[in-house]
């Protein structure tokens, strides 16, 4: 509630065309290792005051609370470990970086295609 919130909403819907949603979406980054990695390297998480390890429980958390439906068959945890060396390579240009992702991804995930025809 504290860090995201404010901006993501409490349903983890976001605002349209202008904060992303989490709910039934953000895994979707998971089937890719560039996806995985931006979800820690936005800034929002990347520059939070959370610690390594609580910004791997709360992402962890998220993923499987709000987007389970999304996530690769193989859901690895996000560790402290992987938190501490993406954290600080902050994204410079999220919003780019998550078109790239996302239409990279769409060629592969149908579901996810469909999502964003229906979003543009």
């Amino acid at each position: 509630m504290l860090h995201c919130q404010g901006c993501h909403l409490p349903e983890a819907a976001g605002f349209e065309g202008r904060v992303p949603p989490i709910k039934d979406f953000s895994g979707y980054f998971l089937h890719s290792q560039e996806g995985r990695d931006f979800l820690i390297r936005v800034p929002g998480v990347s520059r939070s005051a959370l610690s390594d390890s609580e910004i791997a429980e709360l992402m962890n958390w998220l993923l499987q609370t709000y987007s389970e439906g999304q996530l690769p068959d193989r859901f690895e945890p996000f560790t402290e470990a992987e938190v501490a060396s993406l954290r600080d390579d902050p994204e410079p240009d999220p919003a780019a970086a998550r078109e790239l992702i996302l239409n990279s991804l769409a060629d592969e995930l149908p579901l996810l295609a469909a999502e964003l025809t229906k979003n543009n």
